[in-house]
């Protein structure tokens, strides 16, 4: 049986709220609530200053205050970071028990934040595709470091359990609060809107931000527990926590991903029998299994640390623990073939060099699961963040400037092979050379150009184009001469004094078809096609190729072949074609109005 060894805490602390009743008075109890705040403010001082400022950042967009675009994302991001830094070093010392090194943490986060503010207001351009996955990746690290705890080996099994309960106990919390005051202030403020005509956008933006949002979260903040009375809870093994999580995990979740595990392995053999390469897609399904499966290895830990538990219901967690690993492995090698296969086919890409590092990652994780006799989680969380922080913030050396640079390597080596010479090219220059090339090279520069450029930074490609027009790959491919689709709609605006619409016809119906295989023009340029059952239509695709989607007609009659008392008026033709495949065209879509005498 595990014990901790956790060294004691100042006494400072009062006990959590020993039920999820107990909390939920305390939440709705102004008394309550007003003496665990003043708690908020001793324990976590600069994360509610950081709270505050925040709070005041959203409510001056409530009135109207201009901010620059540079400066206003600069303060949003400086200001998000820095609550989540301080609160994660907060959370951190007092479980490592550093004592007056929380200062120093402390300072290092203000200094973080205020070097990160500068960095961002005073770039010459605006975020770009690199910088998002930076910033998406510390908030991903800071999260998992508050949702788990240090991986230390004082931390057993069932305090870190506990501790992961606990947090997600306080973020339900704060959603609850969140939900129930934000209702009420649309009720009450809308209540007076249409009882009494007060409407004050700013001052009920105002109300909405500190009630729905800044309150809920210093509730949440009031909910994260104590390491010392943890440890005394912890020391319980009877003691039930997170039991709901663990019934939803057994009952909703595994066999959920058991099933989906048999469907992956039913393609898997499906490969192996038709000798196939897997699709690009299998990567992410697996991601997405591995994660669940992760998700399902947590829930079931709170069975595994309970001796109150039912010995079958203990029996089937660890049983899950101990397979389902081993069930992961072949799902990732066939992973890995698919997205290996892909990264030789087409190139190097972030997402991919992502998709990957995450293949390899989760073959350490699950024979870490298999063979580790009680696998700590925190562990496997803590190693993700890591890695996906270190893989994405290093400047210069990380998945999307490496990814970035081997694109555009690809495309510059590919434009030099089609004749280019001097570089930047201008648009039209860009253009010409892309019509002189094969189908697929076209398609592939013209792709990897509208991923490189982005719609308000074209930094990644200025060397390359000289252009300030955003490099879109339709518009790229605009007047590639071996392509020529044609979309042609025959839309009519009709007076009513020239309507089409014939006499002595009893009945009227309005139809739209639509062809796609077996749609093949005879050698005149005509097409035989059943709108309905017994009526045919002759249409003459040769004329009506000839049509662009800016021309302007009244409705077309066509003829209705052996069918002298029907008579059809099209409305609408849409007309799909490629003429470098073999058929000239693709689909057909007919609308309009059949009249029967």
């Amino acid at each position: 049986m595990e014990t901790s060894s956790l060294p004691p805490l100042p006494p400072a602390a009062p006990e959590p709220h020993s039920s999820n009743g107990g909390k939920l008075r305390a939440l709705f109890s102004p008394a309550a609530l007003k003496k665990e705040i003043r708690q908020v403010a001793v324990r976590f001082p600069v994360t509610l200053v950081f709270v505050a400022l925040l709070s005041v950042y959203a409510i001056t967009f409530v009135w109207d205050v201009k901010w620059p675009d540079d400066l206003a994302v600069s303060v949003g991001i400086s200001l998000s970071l820095g609550a989540l830094m301080s609160l994660a070093a907060y959370v951190w010392n007092e479980f490592l028990c550093f004592g007056r090194r929380q200062t120093l943490w402390l300072g290092a986060t203000v200094a973080f934040v205020t070097v990160n503010f500068f960095y961002l207001y005073n770039r010459a351009a605006h975020l770009s595709f690199v910088d998002g996955i930076g910033y998406a990746a510390a908030y991903t690290a800071l999260v998992v470091a508050l949702l788990f705890l240090p991986a230390v080996r004082r931390s057993t099994v069932r305090l870190q359990w506990l501790y992961s309960v606990a947090i997600l106990e306080a973020i339900a919390m704060a959603l609850l609060l969140g939900f129930v005051l934000g209702t009420f202030c649309s009720l009450v403020f809308g209540t007076l809107n249409l009882l009494f005509g007060l409407s004050d956008f700013k001052i009920v933006g105002t109300l909405g931000i500190l009630l729905a949002g800044t309150l809920p979260v210093v509730a949440g903040l009031c909910y994260i527990p104590r390491f010392d009375a943890l440890a005394d809870i912890a020391a319980d093994e009877k003691a039930v926590a997170g039991h709901g999580i663990s019934v939803f995990t057994k009952n909703v979740l595994l066999p959920l991903a058991v099933v989906y595990i048999l469907i992956l392995y039913l393609y898997g053999l499906k490969i192996l029998i038709t000798f196939n390469l897997p699709d690009g897609y299998v990567s992410w399904m697996v991601i997405g299994l591995v994660s669940v499966t992760l998700l399902i290895v947590y829930g079931l830990q709170g069975f595994v640390c309970s001796t109150s538990a039912k010995a079958e219901t203990r029996r089937l967690a660890q049983l899950a623990l101990r397979c389902l690993p081993a069930l992961l492995f072949p799902l990732l090698v066939l992973m890995s073939v698919a997205i290996f296969y892909r990264i030789n086919q087409y190139g190097v890409t972030p997402s991919r060099l992502y998709v990957a590092t995450f293949n390899v990652w989760a073959y350490f994780v699950v024979a870490y699961l298999f063979f580790a006799a009680r696998p700590r989680l925190n562990l496997v969380a803590s190693s993700f963040a890591l890695i996906f922080l270190l893989t994405s913030v290093i400047p210069h050396f990380n998945y999307c400037s490496w990814g970035l640079r081997a694109v555009h390597y690809k495309v510059e080596t590919e434009l030099r092979r089609a004749g280019a010479e001097d570089f930047p090219l201008s648009y039209g220059q860009l253009t010409d050379l892309i019509n002189t090339l094969p189908r697929d090279r076209a398609e592939s520069i013209a792709t990897d150009l509208s991923w490189l450029d982005e719609w308000d930074n074209h930094s990644a490609v200025s060397d390359l184009v000289a252009s300030d027009e955003t490099l879109y790959r339709w518009k790229l491919l605009d007047g590639y001469s071996g392509e020529d689709t044609r979309i042609i709609r025959v839309n009519k605006k009709v007076e009513p004094e020239v309507s089409p619409v014939p006499h002595a016809y009893s009945s009227v119906q309005y139809h739209t078809k639509w062809y796609y295989d077996d749609f093949a023009p005879d050698s005149s340029g005509r097409y035989k096609m059943e709108l309905i059952p017994d009526v045919w239509l002759d249409l003459p695709v040769d004329s009506l190729s000839q049509l662009g989607a800016e021309d302007e007609f009244r409705p077309v009659r066509v003829s209705v072949l052996d069918s002298p008392d029907a008579v059809f008026y099209m409305t609408e033709c849409t007309l799909n074609g490629d003429r470098t495949k073999s058929k000239p065209y693709s689909n057909i879509t007919v609308s309009g109005y059949l009249f029967r005498k």
